[in-house]
């Protein structure tokens, strides 16, 4: 890589050498052709001129800057207004299953356990659930046993506000639990982390009857199918899996549910007009039968003849994975007036 410095940047001292010469030159030819009594106001009257023309000059100078200015303001209104227009369009190709998505709570879902919500009999007869709640921290959530029947477990959660007027708070509340009348709860262990809420409950035999009771509430929910779903446990705000929305000053803001997935299992890849992600739950939990693995493909669509779409290369793109929710910031690169250097990759 080298760096060329720019000429354009001595200019202007030569010009005010020249023009410091030249003054000085009118000096000499006027103090030779005038009298003497009047040569004494030679240097005042070239000091005079001399001040004059410099004021102008920075007048020009600063209607110039100005101008430039406000053309350069005008044209990144322009490109503003188009990014509003732009769109990110899921594009991640054919599904795995000939039933069409592989699961239809995810439409990025590849593998790994379906559906909001699973509920299962483990070996010792106690319920393994486990709820989809993306974006709620971990210490957010609220459970408790319903008190009269002693049969299903309330919860509840709402992810937090930061402050993003296209992606508001989220809203959860929902039950699981005994669909018997044989049985009724007598503890649960609740864990939540990376946007997934895990309970193991206990429950005792209040009917006598030989057979293993399995009937949960809700009853196995993970689905493959041609249309998704929305959540079914969000009460307040957004219940589809992904978020495409402009912000102001040309930024745009994509937000994927990846629930499970760890900050540091995810990875994102950018060129002209595609943004791809891979996550991967790489620490399986105990009870799930397998990791859940998510695929992705955002393409950018809009734009018009009087302004094209942006290359995603010349743009700052940065990623964050909070609470199983894939933040992606899309930015204007910054603005930079020091046009002194310019940089060439060999």
């Amino acid at each position: 890589m080298t760096v060329k410095k720019d000429e354009n940047k001595r200019r202007p001292v030569k010009f005010w050498f020249s023009l410091f010469f030249t003054l000085i030159e009118l000096r000499k030819v006027a103090t030779r052709r005038l009298p003497r009594h009047r040569r004494c106001y030679c240097v005042p009257l070239c000091l005079a001129v001399l001040l004059l023309l410099v004021l102008l000059c920075i007048i020009i100078i600063q209607q110039q800057t100005q101008k430039l200015h406000f053309y350069a303001n005008e044209r990144e209104k322009g490109e503003n207004r188009e990014m509003d227009k732009i769109q990110f369009l899921d594009s991640t190709g054919i599904p795995f299953t000939r039933e069409g998505l592989y699961a239809t709570n995810n439409q990025f879902q590849k593998a790994g356990p379906k559906g909001f919500i699973q509920v299962k009999v483990l070996e010792n007869d106690s319920l393994y659930i486990r709820v989809d709640l993306p974006g709620v921290p971990d210490d957010a959530i609220r459970h408790r046993v319903d008190s009269v029947r002693q049969k299903v477990i309330f919860f509840s959660g709402e992810t937090p506000n930061d402050g993003n007027p296209k992606d508001g708070v989220r809203e959860y509340s929902g039950t699981a639990g005994l669909g018997c009348d044989c049985c009724e709860i007598t503890g649960v262990d609740a864990k939540m982390k990376d946007g997934v809420l895990r309970m193991i409950v206990t429950r005792v035999k209040v009917k006598d009857h030989e057979n293993k009771c399995t009937l949960t509430l809700p009853p196995f929910t993970g689905n493959s199918g041609r249309s998704l779903e929305d959540h079914p446990f969000v009460v307040k705000g957004r219940k589809t899996p992904l978020l495409g929305a402009p912000l102001p000053n040309g930024v745009f803001y994509v937000a994927v549910d990846v629930p499970g997935v760890c900050p540091g299992d995810v990875e994102v890849l950018a060129n002209e007009d595609k943004v791809r992600f891979y996550a991967e739950v790489k620490n399986v939990y105990e009870h799930d039968e397998s990791a859940r693995v998510f695929l992705g493909r955002l393409i950018l669509r809009g734009g018009s003849s009087s302004c094209p779409l942006p290359s995603l290369l010349t743009r700052t793109l940065a990623c964050e994975l909070q609470f199983g929710v894939l933040k992606i910031v899309i930015a204007p690169p910054p603005r930079n007036d020091d046009n002194t250097t310019t940089t060439k990759s060999e």
